[in-house]
């Protein structure tokens, strides 16, 4: 007979998070009158000759280029690619109308007195491309609302293996019922759980690490601000993270009891002394294969646009 799991508290506020930032997503997209656009009233108007202009190809054609001290990227599939590649490489002044941001969003473009990109065109692309908003929402709603449940449904499953495995590791120093043990875990899974998620959310925020994501994925992704977008991508691969956590606190919660060093050799060895620990085991060796695929598959990518 399978092994039933009991939700850690971190599962229970990842899910839940994530349930709520799906709310949001949604709400946000349906109280935004201008459909994920800025108003043309708010945008920033600059002239110059176009500057660092690059181009390539991945998946389709970019355009990158700087005007006054805006950065921006155009992709080959918003409108007008070709006019608007032409003008930033004809070495004429130009102007620009973009949204405020470090990295700008294209809305406008004129080439003397000719008008090569419209507002109502830029616009009218933006819209169609926010509305994967509410789709990203409604995955991330639909997501959360599930594996709440699934939660409530192994909750009570779990109580009675929990107090069979935890009195099989005795300590005469604390002898706390099993019950009182798993809460040590818990927290100490929490801890680092909010910890780390704090790094990976927050690093997102530094001038130098917003310039690569928007070197690598455009300013406005799917009509998405990048940082927005990435917080998403991040806190949905993360949701497994606090599970794998939670297991390395019972491994080490485990190595304490026994008055042993935890270290990678006693996780590797620890289900032969415990068969309730070889569960732990798989989920901590599967948790470090994830990472390895994220950074491997972030490495690869990254290297296949030249950052």
């Amino acid at each position: 007979m399978r092994t039933p799991r009991k939700p850690s508290a971190v599962e229970w506020s990842v899910c839940i998070g994530a349930f709520v930032a799906g709310a949001g997503l949604v709400w946000l997209y349906f109280s935004d009158r201008s459909g994920g656009n800025t108003p043309e009233k708010q945008l920033v108007s600059v002239e110059g000759v176009a500057s660092n202009v690059t181009e390539y190809t991945l998946r389709g054609h970019h355009l990158n280029f700087t005007v006054g001290p805006y950065a921006i990227e155009y992709d080959g599939a918003q409108p007008k690619y070709q006019d608007v590649r032409s003008a930033v490489q004809s070495r004429r002044p130009i102007r620009v109308s973009v949204a405020k941001g470090r990295s700008a969003t294209l809305y406008k473009l004129n080439l003397g007195a000719k008008e090569v990109l419209t507002y109502s065109e830029s616009a009218n692309y933006l819209a169609n491309q926010a509305f994967a908003v509410p789709i990203v929402g409604g995955i991330l709603m639909a997501l959360g609302a599930a594996v709440t449940a699934g939660c409530f449904y192994t909750q009570r499953r779990y109580a009675k293996w929990v107090r069979g495995s935890m009195e099989g590791l005795p300590d005469s120093r604390n002898p706390a019922p099993a019950d009182e043990r798993l809460k040590k875990v818990t927290w100490i899974s929490i801890a680092i759980s909010v910890a780390v998620y704090a790094i990976v959310i927050g690093v997102n925020f530094a001038p130098e690490v917003r310039a690569k994501l928007v070197q690598a994925y455009g300013p406005q992704p799917l009509g998405i601000p990048i940082v927005l977008l990435v917080g998403i991508v991040e806190t949905v691969l993360f949701l497994p993270v606090p599970w794998v956590f939670w297991h390395i606190a019972l491994i080490a919660y485990a190595a304490h009891l026994e008055g042993k060093r935890f270290s990678p050799i006693y996780v590797l060895l620890s289900g032969g002394s415990h068969p309730h620990l070889r569960r732990s085991q798989l989920i901590c060796f599967g948790g470090l294969l994830y990472f390895a695929m994220i950074a491997a598959s972030w490495i690869f990518y990254a290297a296949s646009r030249g950052i």
